[in-house]
């Protein structure tokens, strides 16, 4: 019977490894292939503005000064990465401060796994809603400012 226990350990032990483990290479290639995907459209815009410009259809001068300004996109990304590691950095701290509040001991693993990924996933998920907000108010504001009539 004490074998039965030890083999549960051991295997609840390997879980706890290889988990990780395969969520970070599934991470590296889903990011990966984004790169990669994101790169053949600039590829093919880029194609096609050189295609638009040698027929003459636009003037190249329009293209100068867009390339370089960061788009909106790129800073509402940074908000959002703001977003999702000061929720894991917060998740982080309070579960510690559960564990140490509910006297769990440390060896007793599962509990204190369950504590941690449940807090970081609610804080990440309240990080996502509170982004989807802001950036909701936002373009509220944008489209509200660009529909009003001009004197």
């Amino acid at each position: 019977m004490e074998w039965a226990g030890i083999g549960i350990a051991y295997f609840a032990l390997l879980i706890a490894v290889i988990v990780p483990i395969i969520a970070f290479i599934t991470a590296v290639i889903i990011t990966k292939l984004a790169l990669k995907a994101k790169l053949n459209k600039q590829e093919l815009l880029h194609k096609e503005r050189l295609m638009l410009i040698e027929k003459g259809l636009i003037d190249k001068a329009q293209f100068v000064f867009t390339e370089g300004a960061p788009s909106k996109r790129k800073l509402h990304l940074y908000l959002v990465w703001g977003f999702i590691l000061a929720a894991l950095g917060i998740a982080h701290l309070v579960s510690i401060i559960t564990i140490k509040l509910l006297n769990v001991p440390i060896f007793d693993i599962t509990i204190t796994i369950i504590i941690i990924f449940g807090l970081i996933f609610l804080f990440i998920g309240v990080a996502l809603i509170l982004f989807y907000i802001i950036q909701s108010k936002k373009e509220k504001e944008e489209n509200a400012i660009r529909n009003q009539p001009h004197s």
